[in-house]
């Protein structure tokens, strides 16, 4: 005590100092600090739980686009496919309606012979 003394530090008033110290301390960890660290983990846990959505929206959205690709893809190769069929068609009706002109042109040939023979 006399050591305190020489320095002109009271020691009941350390003391008292001490303790009001450890009482703060006691109710901060028992109230203020639990809160606080509940409030923490709270916000941890959501902040990891947007992530996760983040994550799944991005791979939803990345498989939307690989999805989008392949049925262009799909429906570019139903549309060339479907050209082609067109096309196929088109020379089919070409080739009846030429049939059906040399048909026509050898009926009527019959018929103007068929006219100069009588």
């Amino acid at each position: 005590m006399l050591l305190f003394s020489s320095f002109g530090i009271d020691f009941k008033l350390l003391l008292a100092q001490i303790v009001n110290f450890l009482i703060l301390l006691f109710i901060l960890n028992r109230y203020v600090y639990t809160l606080v660290l509940d409030k923490i983990e709270a916000d941890e846990k959501e902040l990891n739980k947007l992530k996760a959505e983040k994550q799944k929206f991005e791979e939803m959205k990345l498989k939307m686009v690989r999805t989008e690709k392949k049925n262009n893809k799909v429906l570019q190769n139903k549309i060339i496919e479907a050209e082609k069929i067109a096309e196929q068609i088109k020379k089919q009706a070409q080739q009846e309606a030429e049939l059906e002109k040399k048909q026509v042109i050898t009926q009527i040939k019959v018929r103007l012979n068929r006219i100069k023979n009588d």
